[in-house]
């Protein structure tokens, strides 16, 4: 993704991340059986992928019907769904789990069905990102029986967008979004659009399925046809699915094995599941969450089977961290374990260990110690470590990232600073059901808070007379304070260019894509400058690695709209100040907070079209990705395409046409830069002359991305020009 998307991409991230409560989870009720739909892409069909950046598909659901006949009707009453993860609003799913491109809502008044033409939420598909490693769609009871017909339903009026790199005077304007359509057939078919294919075999059978949850993978190809010619036009697509296998091994996902055992005297229990969940290694984002099949109940050892999301293990494989959590029982955690596609991973000869524990809340308050206000969206982590005995090196929480421990709850802060946020209704909040830890044998939590523009604060959580204790707590339970500074300057236009114009100006880490904070500074019509100011953590703020960040480094980036509509990518130059001094830390009794840090002037915005650059790395690993920098500080990073992919090493990224250079980093998923950096200098879009109006003929006109401030714009189309980099 475009480090300038972060501020659309956060609110979208903050939206799912409380997702369903691994504690509070509810068995699959009786004659249902839970389904986990994942995607995988493939480019088989898809000649020009190499012409564009960005493909997506905007998914409405997945339905299923038990049908013989692959050709029945799309009213008939037997179709199933599985419908978008209900990250905002109504948790209609048994385990839904996040993708990172919610929107959230729900299809329907029931789980049984999509209303044609009604779609209220969708959420879309980056096929790029899946080329070798399935990504989980959703996961949702139905009724348990034996499926033989699947398809995949789309938005009718958008079934996907594509974002094709730039290519000169002879094709459209890159680096936008073009709207992408189906071919025309007649007759016109019914909406919302959707795409179909049978279950190999004798069909999906769920009928002795209701105590485990069913993957099923969905391989995608767009079916791309040529890319565009003209700025105003849809680019064709024919998206085909085909569902490779219904039995393990399944393409892009890994098989998981293990055990758990409770020290319960009457073993595990249908009234309080017991829920084990993967997340990605070192994060809070949850792939897959199992309950324990009823065939538990009452035993006092359970073995279980999870589908993770991974990459081949001839790339190092996909890290995971496990935990196992329940009402009224305690954690037990694995952190960093490697699984790979198509393989399975036996942890059954170490099991997890519960035991029967009161669970109670975590409650409290976040405070800005610099105003006595209530710090708002702050993500809270709680951090369980591994047994002591387990790994190596010992597990310390309290480092930046943490070694040897696993996120098993978050919550977030409301808008008074007050946490956690309520449950949604059907399921409490993770913060409401933390087990005390043992304070025999006086362990404790690590509590890891975290928001825009303050310092990384850390709190030691013990339990005390039957409630839980932070260790700097002040007026309660968990009320604390988060330190800051603050950072001001001016940002500036150049060229002629005047507003009205929105720039997002952005702080990072310094030499890092870690951005810390933001400011939206609007430019009003007629005027060159803005001021900008905004909170950025202090000199005492522990990074990465458990260093000090003495420095951060700023950049501004316009809005920028090609034809009316906002573009992801801006076509003004990118303003950047590198190694700004990060403020003083507050200090003194009551808090004196310092004077904020003045920073050069954010100036020379001027606007000069799009360029692109795409390439191939040599010796991709999954994960890597590719960072541009301007003079010194790093203002966009995308992925490279995986290992194993058809396309594996390449990248494209759409940037202003700077006449500076630009640098390209290639990086590893730890922040190594792999290789020799390339220097490149983006190619200056063409101009087309407007054709010479004839009898009857009136030219269209054509749009700009930043037409305010384009000289001779008038003349012609500017067209944006793409280049290639190899390194």
């Amino acid at each position: 993704m475009t480090i300038l998307l972060a501020p659309v991409l956060l609110i979208l991230w903050l939206a799912f991340l409380g997702g369903p409560d691994q504690a509070s989870a509810k068995a699959p009720p009786a004659g249902k059986a839970t389904v986990a739909v994942a995607f995988i892409s493939s480019f088989a069909n898809s000649s020009t992928i190499m012409s564009f950046q960005r493909i997506g598909l905007n998914v409405i659901t997945v339905r299923l019907n038990p049908s013989t006949d692959p050709n029945v009707s799309e009213f008939d009453g037997k179709w199933v769904s599985i419908d978008v993860p209900p990250g905002v609003g109504r948790n209609s799913g048994v385990s839904a789990v996040s993708t990172g491109n919610n929107f959230g809502g729900n299809l329907s008044n029931t789980n049984s069905g999509v209303l044609i033409g009604q779609g209220k939420s969708e959420i879309q598909i980056d096929l790029n990102a899946i080329q070798n490693i399935a990504e989980i769609f959703n996961a949702q009871a139905i009724p348990a029986k034996t499926y033989r017909q699947l398809e995949l339903v789309l938005d009718a009026a958008t079934p996907g967008n594509v974002v094709p790199v730039c290519a000169g005077a002879t094709s459209g304007e890159g680096c936008i979004s073009y709207r992408a359509k189906f071919p025309v057939v007649t007759p016109t078919p019914i909406t919302p659009m959707s795409i179909r294919t049978s279950f190999p075999g004798n069909g999906l059978d769920l009928s002795k399925s209701q105590n485990i949850v069913t993957p099923v993978v969905i391989q995608i190809d767009p079916g791309l046809q040529a890319g565009p010619t003209t700025f105003n036009q849809t680019v064709t697509i024919n998206p085909t699915i085909t569902i490779p296998s219904t039995t393990p091994p399944l393409p892009g996902l890994a098989t998981l094995l293990g055990t758990i055992t409770t020290t319960a005297s009457a073993g595990f229990s249908g009234t309080r599941p017991q829920a084990i969940t993967a997340e990605l290694a070192g994060t809070n984002n949850i792939a897959e969450k199992i309950l324990l099949p009823k065939s538990c109940n009452g035993k006092k050892t359970c073995n279980f089977t999870m589908y993770l999301p991974a990459v081949d293990a001839t790339v190092g494989g996909t890290n995971y961290d496990l935990f196992a959590s329940a009402i009224n029982t305690t954690y037990s955690v694995r952190s960093n374990v490697n699984v790979a596609a198509e393989t399975t991973t036996d942890l059954t000869g170490t099991p997890f260990t519960v035991a029967t524990q009161k669970t109670i809340s975590l409650s409290g308050k976040v405070t800005d110690a610099c105003a006595d206000l209530g710090v708002q969206a702050a993500t809270l982590n709680l951090l369980v470590a591994e047994p002591v005995a387990s790994p190596s090196p010992t597990p310390d929480c309290t480092l930046n990232p943490p070694t040897g421990c696993v996120v098993v709850a978050t919550a977030s802060s409301d808008e008074v600073g007050n946490f956690p946020l309520p449950g949604n209704g059907l399921n409490k909040a993770p913060f409401n059901l933390v087990p005390p830890p043992d304070a025999a044998t006086k362990a404790t939590y690590e509590l890891v808070t975290t928001a825009a523009g303050f310092d990384r604060t850390l709190q030691t959580v013990t339990a005390k007379s039957g409630s839980l204790k932070c260790s700097t707590s002040v007026k309660g339970a968990c009320n604390f304070t988060m330190n800051h500074g603050q950072v001001t300057g001016n940002v500036s236009l150049a060229g002629g260019g005047t507003g009205p114009l929105t720039i997002a100006v952005m702080a990072e880490d310094s030499g890092t894509n870690n951005i810390e904070n933001l400011a939206l500074v609007n430019i009003p019509t007629g005027a060159t400058t803005a001021p900008f100011t905004m909170n950025v953590p202090d000199a005492d703020n522990i990074g990465l690695n458990n260093v000090k960040i003495a420095n951060l480094d700023l950049f501004a980036a316009a809005q920028d709209l090609f034809n009316g509509a906002p573009q992801t990518d801006t076509g003004h130059t990118i303003a950047v100040d590198s190694v700004v001094p990060a403020p003083p830390a507050p200090m003194g009794s009551p808090i004196d907070c310092a004077t904020p840090v003045v920073a050069p002037d954010l100036s020379g915005i001027t606007c000069v079209g799009h360029g692109s650059v795409s390439g191939t790395v040599t010796g991709p690993e999954s994960g890597d990705t590719v960072v541009l920098s301007l003079g010194g500080v790093d203002v966009q990073t995308v992925p490279i395409i995986p290992p194993v992919a058809p396309a594996a090493g390449n990248y494209a990224i759409c940037a202003p046409a700077d006449p500076a250079a630009y640098t390209l980093k290639h990086v590893n998923s730890a922040g190594t830069t792999i290789g020799s950096p390339a220097s490149v200098t983006m190619v200056p879009p063409v101009l087309v002359p407007t054709p010479v109006p004839s009898p009857g003929v009136t030219p269209v006109p054509c749009p700009a991305i930043c037409p305010n401030a384009v000289p001779n714009q008038d003349m012609g189309c500017l067209t944006c020009s793409g280049q290639t980099a190899n390194f």
